[in-house]
């Protein structure tokens, strides 16, 4: 956690576009042979493929990438101006999809 405080600063982060939230569009940011990246911007957006999703869609799509993909990786690239919280909840519903861990990626400006 302190490494993430100290290097959460540096982080970049690229533009998307928004999705709808219904099942077969959270299957087609689901892929097997890649990790699930997320990314929560800097006015707490959540977005995953170039898309936007809110919390309720975040954990649909968790639950199914672990029951389809039970060995796929997360990826969380957090904004550093973003609230702590949206990273706790991500976490957490991570945690409650079955997930053990969550590869916080950091990347210079």
């Amino acid at each position: 956690l302190l490494m993430f405080i100290l290097i959460a600063p540096i982080i970049s982060l690229q533009n998307v576009e928004l999705a709808g939230g219904n099942k077969e569009s959270l299957e087609k940011l689901i892929s097997p042979k890649d990790k699930l990246q997320i990314y929560v911007n800097e006015d707490n957006t959540v977005w995953v493929k170039d898309q936007e999703i809110n919390l309720i869609q975040l954990e649909r799509l968790l639950e199914l990438a672990k029951q389809q993909h039970p060995t796929m990786r997360l990826q969380l690239f957090q904004d550093r101006r973003s609230q702590f919280g949206v990273y706790q909840k991500v976490k957490s519903l991570a945690q409650q999809a079955g997930f053990d861990t969550i590869d916080v990626i950091l990347k210079p400006v």
